[in-house]
């Protein structure tokens, strides 16, 4: 990753890592990054397609802190510095995603880098930017992350959304667990 090439894979990578939607991942400022308790807050979104601030989340439920790994903390500290040395945070307005030479990326643009990346990497099925969404809750699930947890994450109101949308995630999940019950149960 290097800012001066292009900022799409920093973007797509928060996307993988947070699982922001796309127009709350554009509005994010670096007052947003707590790096100390490695959190963000996201609160707003911008349209990815008109590049339009509607200054509101997309619910009540979409204002929330996410939690961030630290591999995904010193790539936002080396995007940081690498802003820092170019002189584009005060252009930017303190956006994160914002590009020199393109400004804020669209989801086509987006769409078309995650493609090119997945194709290089030799990996299947190619999603779009909504895919690192669903990515992220998948990922999060399977490794057992309570269902709430996920939900709160991604700003939902409750765990019915997750159900409805991961319900092929959850029923593996139920399989293997009823699995070890059963070998629990064997020796009981």
């Amino acid at each position: 990753m290097e800012y001066k090439k292009s900022v799409m894979p920093y973007l797509i990578y928060l996307m993988l890592k947070t699982g922001l939607r796309v127009g709350e991942a554009l509005a994010l400022t670096w007052k947003e990054v707590d790096f100390s308790n490695k959190t963000i807050y996201t609160f707003k979104r911008i349209d990815s397609a008109k590049h339009i601030d509607s200054g509101k989340p997309k619910t009540p439920y979409s204002v929330r802190e996410i939690p961030i790994s630290d591999d995904l903390i010193q790539v936002l500290h080396k995007l940081h510095q690498e802003q820092e040395e170019a002189d584009i945070i005060k252009l930017a307005d303190g956006l994160i995603f914002f590009d020199k030479r393109y400004g804020l990326p669209t989801n086509n643009g987006i769409n078309k880098a995650l493609k090119v990346y997945l194709t290089k990497l030799n990996i299947t099925p190619l999603i779009v930017a909504t895919g690192c969404r669903h990515t992220y809750a998948c990922v999060l699930l399977a490794n057992k992350v309570d269902i709430a947890v996920v939900a709160k994450n991604l700003g939902h109101k409750n765990i019915q959304r997750i159900i409805d949308t991961y319900g092929h995630i959850l029923q593996e999940l139920q399989e293997v667990e009823n699995e070890a019950t059963r070998k629990v149960l064997q020796y009981f």
